[in-house]
């Protein structure tokens, strides 16, 4: 007989991974105890408190492998390298010695 044991899910979680802990426990699919929960805040107001009495009691389960953030970024960023130009010599202006009114 397998040890089952009622944590909330690491690699699985929505909000605090109690409902895909539940469902991992029940060997269910995650959606259901999700709807279920969304039923239960819908209709009766308690699945709310329920969750979070849940989240509180029930320990994380441990991994030994770090979870999976699939909105997480595994390439790191470099920037372009810089290079260091110099720009192309520019012609002198001449400076302007008539500074006569136009038309005068």
């Amino acid at each position: 007989m397998q040890n089952k044991r009622l944590t909330r899910s690491v690699s699985n979680k929505m909000i605090g991974g109690v409902c895909a802990g539940l469902a991992e426990y029940f060997s269910i699919d995650p959606t259901i105890v999700r709807l279920i929960f969304a039923g239960l805040v819908i209709l009766y107001g308690q699945g709310l408190l329920l969750y979070l009495i849940l989240w509180i009691v029930m320990p994380e389960e441990k991994t030994s492998t770090p979870p999976t953030d699939p909105y997480s970024r595994t390439e790191t960023y470099h920037p372009p390298a810089t290079t260091t130009t110099t720009p192309p010599p520019q012609e002198p202006i001449p400076p302007a010695d008539d500074f006569t009114q136009p038309g005068s």
